[in-house]
């Protein structure tokens, strides 16, 4: 059976679109509807506020050093233009990056003649699941990114993309994030209500992803807590949340009261 486009259109739009089609085929095999191969658009990243992103987290970049100089004249490096005066950085393996000179000197230290390090500064990251786009001031063209990939944003609009490779070696989530997703997601292992509803009291995302990329709802599942699964849920959890792998919190689930749970919530959400 080929289920018709707006039952998947549903699971799209409580999604908020941030999911792979292998994502929803699996879905939809859990709801036992058809499948349906999909073909989309990217996402139109531009404008969008990671603040009020439930899945976006705070990461900082480790300080790695760069080679720069300062461009003496206008120019272009294949499609990418730059003004004199400009920061052009070289990485280790080559690669130039030009940044206008007064971003430079608030995002990077000088350590040295021709060296700098960037600055540790918080940003706001989001894993995107689909292809997405978005546009920045210093290209006439949009970046793409591919799903997997990170897109930050370090200010109102400003923006980047980093593949998931890149940002695993790069970026790191702030103490104070790793400190009560760490505490969350034990306690969601453990099954503890209380302790639950304690670090969600004071801050800690419901739908924040560990280093394993996994939610405090998919910990829930996977270790069978059908009242820690129910309070998760009633706080806001995500079950079409996906891990790295593409997997919701039903994916991980052995146990039958729980499965039960994680259907019904599903087709309730797709029925709205």
């Amino acid at each position: 059976m080929v289920e018709p486009k707006e039952e998947i259109k549903k699971i799209e739009e409580k999604t908020k679109g941030l999911i792979m089609k292998e994502g929803i085929a699996r879905v939809l095999r859990h709801l036992g509807l058809g499948k349906e191969e999909i073909i989309k658009a990217p996402i139109e990243c531009t404008g969008m506020k990671l603040a009020s992103n439930i899945n976006a987290i705070k990461v900082f970049k480790k300080p790695i050093g760069f080679g720069f100089e300062y461009a003496k004249e206008d120019g272009m490096d294949g499609s990418e233009s730059y003004k004199a005066g400009d920061a052009v950085l070289t990485g280790m393996r080559g690669g130039r990056l030009f940044i206008q000179r007064d971003k430079f000197e608030k995002t990077y230290d000088i350590v040295g003649e021709g060296q700098c390090v960037e600055k540790k500064i918080e940003v706001l990251a989001l894993k995107m699941n689909e292809p997405f786009t978005v546009r920045v001031s210093w290209s006439k063209d949009p970046l793409t990114g591919r799903p997997g990939d990170m897109l930050l944003q370090y200010g109102e609009g400003n923006y980047g993309i980093v593949s998931k490779g890149i940002y695993e070696v790069m970026y790191e989530t702030t103490a104070e994030e790793r400190k009560l997703t760490s505490k969350l997601s034990d306690a969601a292992k453990k099954g503890k209500l209380a302790r639950i509803e304690e670090l969600l009291d004071e801050g800690a995302d419901v739908n924040m992803m560990d280093e394993n990329w996994y939610t405090p709802l998919h910990y829930a599942s996977k270790y069978g807590h059908l009242e820690a699964v129910k309070l998760l849920i009633e706080k806001g959890a995500d079950v079409m949340a996906m891990d790295g792998g593409h997997r919701t919190p039903l994916d991980w689930t052995i146990n039958e009261e729980v499965r039960t749970l994680l259907l019904a919530v599903m087709r309730k959400s797709v029925k709205k």
